[in-house]
């Protein structure tokens, strides 16, 4: 958002996982840019653009269809905190930076998925940080259990 005029975005950022290499779209692009046209008028069109990220390439035919659901997730999270960081830390990059310089930031933010020389970690070491991932977001979840049904029994007493 621009701070002079913060009820309209300069730019509308769209992540997916889907794509290739930039500057391709996705194949859902048409329909999504249709779509958001129908919500914010035709003008949006002008300052839509896609920032996507290759994430679920990992993922190859003959895998399981609930990979992408178990791993979707993860790369949408590291996205939005990757962007995040960028808001706090280089806002100016956001409002006025190329896409590849963008892409690039959010690779170097993205350490799970990508290499320090911003290339795609391989298949292994996407799935070996996504099942981490999942194994301690679930531990989070029982803890927080554990902790509020510790709480609501002790106000039983």
């Amino acid at each position: 958002m621009d701070p002079a005029n913060p009820d309209f975005p300069m730019r509308v950022l769209v992540c997916d996982t889907l794509l290739k290499d930039l500057p391709q779209h996705p194949r859902w692009w048409n329909y999504f840019i249709e779509e958001y046209s129908n919500v914010f008028g035709p003008g949006i069109t002008e300052i839509i653009e896609d920032l996507s990220h290759p994430l679920q390439k990992v993922n190859v035919k003959g895998d399981h269809p609930y990979n992408h659901d178990w791993d979707c997730p993860y790369y949408a999270a590291s996205m939005a905190e990757a962007l995040a960081d960028l808001v706090k830390t280089g806002p100016d990059m956001l409002l006025t930076g190329s896409l590849e310089s963008i892409h690039n930031a959010m690779k170097h933010l993205m350490p799970d998925y990508y290499k320090k020389d911003y290339e795609l970690k391989d298949r292994q070491e996407i799935r070996k940080a996504n099942r981490l991932r999942r194994w301690l977001s679930g531990r989070e979840v029982i803890k927080d259990l554990v902790t509020e049904i510790n709480r609501k029994s002790s106000y039983e007493f």
